[in-house]
């Protein structure tokens, strides 16, 4: 029978924005508390332009939180595709995972808020079709591999095992809307 998982979600949420410091400081401490009462996973969320969430890149928030932990599993709820390069996104993605040593749980998704397509001059409209684009860029990740990959207008692009390796097969999480 399989263990139970527990595990705890942050938003980074900092309604005053005089203390963006302290609450970082305060989510950290809280993952490490996490950690010591024994959970399994902290899931992060990117966010952009607003206090609901100032996590505005989950491949930098993940490396802060490797370097605070040790055995807790670090998952992205999630990276927002649109909003990233997808083979970048990878390639960081692989190196968050090895410096976890292997703790990342890496999540896509392609993000819902307008304000933050508005910010980024990113077409709300073609989020879906941006998601499934990044497609085979994000599954290189797992372990990266050669493989030659098309996105939009750039013909095609070569990952010929020159990249950053993760370290193992870590769990892929996209998220599904419709």
């Amino acid at each position: 029978m399989a263990k139970t998982q527990f595990g705890i979600f942050s938003l980074s949420q900092v309604p005053d924005l005089s203390r963006v410091v302290e609450s970082f400081d305060e989510d950290l401490d809280f993952f490490e508390l996490a950690e010591e009462l024994g959970y399994d996973k902290v899931w992060i969320a990117e966010h952009l332009f607003s206090t609901y969430g100032l996590v505005t890149s989950t491949q930098v928030y993940a490396a802060a939180i490797a370097q605070r932990t040790k055995r807790i599993r670090i998952g992205m709820a999630v990276c927002a595709v649109p909003f990233n390069h997808p083979l970048r996104t990878a390639s960081d993605f692989a190196l968050v995972d090895v410096l976890s040593h292997g703790r990342l749980d890496f999540g896509v998704g392609r993000a819902y808020q307008p304000h933050e397509f508005i910010g980024l001059g990113v077409p709300m409209d073609r989020s879906r079709e941006m998601l499934a684009e990044s497609e085979p860029y994000t599954r290189i990740f797992l372990p990266f591999q050669s493989a030659t990959v098309r996105m939009g207008a750039v013909e095609k692009i070569c990952c010929d095992g020159h990249v950053l390796m993760a370290t193992s097969r870590s769990p892929f999480f996209a998220s599904i809307s419709v």
